[in-house]
């Protein structure tokens, strides 16, 4: 936490400023008191819009190729199988959300899984955005996208009687 502290508040900054909160409080008070508009022309959410969209237009499918004679067939199936795991779970719009908080805050995540939450004996797929201000990594991870990083961790807040009802057997 104490690594990343000065990213997230940034990270907060730059969600505000794409929302189009721009103003410093006491300058948006001194325009108010004076009687004036406090105006903003938010560009910044434009030229991150065009971006995802390039992103959403031009998505990558993920195609298992052969690396030997005789592995079409096997690779085939990894591939049909990789394409129903993306299309029950809709990872399409998840990673364009996740792409929209990279370009936003230089950070995007999601999380993969198999669900047993509805129904233990049948696991559903998942793939959903992961709010980046919940993650932490390791702080020695110098590589570009983590790639070095020995490990990550999820923290997020929960409502007490969720908590509870979620992990009973604790006392909190």
């Amino acid at each position: 936490a104490e690594h990343s502290a000065t990213w997230r508040e940034e990270a907060k900054e730059d969600y505000d400023i794409v929302a189009g909160k721009q103003w410093d409080p006491k300058d948006a008070k001194v325009l108010d008191d004076a009687d004036r508009p406090v105006i903003t022309f938010n560009r910044t959410d434009t030229i991150i819009r065009s971006v995802v969209g390039e992103q959403i237009h031009n998505a990558q499918e993920i195609r298992f190729l052969p690396r030997e004679q005789g592995d079409a067939q096997a690779n085939e199936g990894l591939t049909s199988a990789a394409r129903w795991f993306r299309d029950q779970c809709d990872a399409d719009t998840e990673e364009s959300d996740m792409f929209w908080d990279n370009a936003v805050c230089g950070m995007g995540w999601t999380d993969s899984r198999l669900d047993t939450e509805y129904d233990p004996e049948e696991p559903m797929p998942v793939v959903e955005r992961v709010d980046p201000l919940e993650m932490g990594y390791d702080p020695a991870a110098t590589k570009r996208n983590l790639g070095d990083r020995r490990w990550d961790i999820r923290g997020k807040w929960w409502d007490d009687a969720v908590a509870k009802a979620t992990f009973p057997d604790y006392d909190f």
